[in-house]
C-alpha cells in the first residue's frame, strides 16, 4: 500500500513533469559531461587562432560583400549592391552568396565573438554546415534578433534557430557590442551569451526531421541527430546592418 505522503510526493512529481515539458529536459543545467570544464577552456587564451585572416584568404564569399574596416567585418552596403549586380550578370540562374564561410570544417571547437546590430537586425552563427550551397538543412544556426518582434523565443537571440529557445533575453540593445561563446562538442552545444550561459542543447534529442522534441515543428529537411558533426563555420548576412569582431576559434 502506497504511505498517503508517498503519494502527495508522487503526485507532486507528476504534475512536475508534465509541466516542465521536452524542451524543459532537452535545456538542461548540466548538460554534457565536463561542461565546467569547457567553459573553463572557453576562458582560457591558449589555444585561439582568428576566425578569418584579415585578408580574408582563408573564406569564402562574394568578392566585394565582405570586408574588414580596422579590427570590424561587416558589410559594405554600396560594394554589397555592386556585387550583387555583377554576381547575377555573371550568372542569372544562381543565387549570389551572402554569408561569409571558412574554408575549414570544424568539429569539435569553440567559438568566440563579438557582434553588434541595428534597431532591426537579423543574422545569425552557423556551425559545422556540411553544404554551405543547401545551408538551411545542413548546418545549425545560432540567432541573432535585434528589435524584431517574433513571437516566438526559438527566434530570439541565443536560440538554436527554430529548435531550442534560450533561457532569457540577454542581448544588449541596438549598437552595444554582445558577445557570444559556443562550445560544440561531440552531440552537445552549449551557448554563452554576454557571459550567461543562456543554452544548452542536446543534438541527440531531435531524432526526427522538422520536429522538436516537444512535438513543435520546426522548418528542417534532416533531424539534427542524423547531421554531421563536422562543417564550415558561418555568418549570415540577411540584408540588415551586422558587425563582427574578435572572432576567434579553438579546435577540441
Amino acid at each position: 500500500m502506497v504511505q498517503p505522503m508517498n503519494l502527495v510526493l508522487m503526485t507532486v512529481l507528476a504534475l512536475c513533469l508534465q509541466g516542465c515539458g521536452s524542451e524543459a529536459v532537452s535545456q538542461g543545467e548540466g548538460g554534457a559531461s565536463g561542461v565546467d570544464e569547457l567553459v573553463r577552456l572557453a576562458d582560457e587564451s591558449k589555444g585561439y587562432r582568428p576566425l578569418f585572416k584579415d585578408d580574408l584568404s582563408n573564406a569564402t564569399f562574394t568578392k566585394g560583400m565582405w570586408e574588414f574596416k580596422g579590427e570590424v567585418l561587416g558589410i559594405d552596403e554600396e560594394a554589397a549592391k555592386v556585387a550583387a549586380a555583377r554576381a547575377k550578370r555573371k550568372n542569372p540562374d544562381q543565387k549570389m552568396m551572402r554569408d561569409i564561410w571558412t574554408k575549414k570544417r570544424f568539429g569539435d571547437f569553440i567559438l568566440d565573438l563579438e557582434f553588434k546590430c541595428d534597431e532591426s537586425t537579423n543574422s545569425g552563427v552557423f556551425l559545422r554546415t556540411d553544404d554551405i550551397v543547401q545551408w538551411l538543412h545542413t548546418g545549425i544556426e545560432i540567432q541573432i534578433m535585434q528589435g524584431r518582434s517574433t513571437k516566438n523565443a526559438r527566434h530570439d537571440t541565443g536560440a538554436v534557430y527554430d529548435c531550442l529557445s534560450p533561457r532569457e533575453h540577454a542581448i544588449k540593445p541596438a549598437g552595444q557590442w554582445n558577445r557570444y561563446t559556443i562550445i560544440c562538442k561531440d552531440n552537445w552545444i552549449h551557448i554563452i551569451l554576454n557571459g550567461k550561459r543562456d543554452t544548452d542543447m542536446d543534438l541527440d534529442l531531435w531524432t526526427k526531421a522538422g520536429k522538436n522534441p516537444d512535438g513543435t515543428d520546426n522548418k528542417f529537411e534532416n533531424a539534427y541527430k542524423d547531421m554531421s558533426r563536422n562543417g564550415h563555420i558561418g555568418l549570415q548576412y540577411h540584408g540588415h546592418p551586422v558587425w563582427f569582431r574578435n572572432m576567434r576559434v579553438k579546435t577540441l
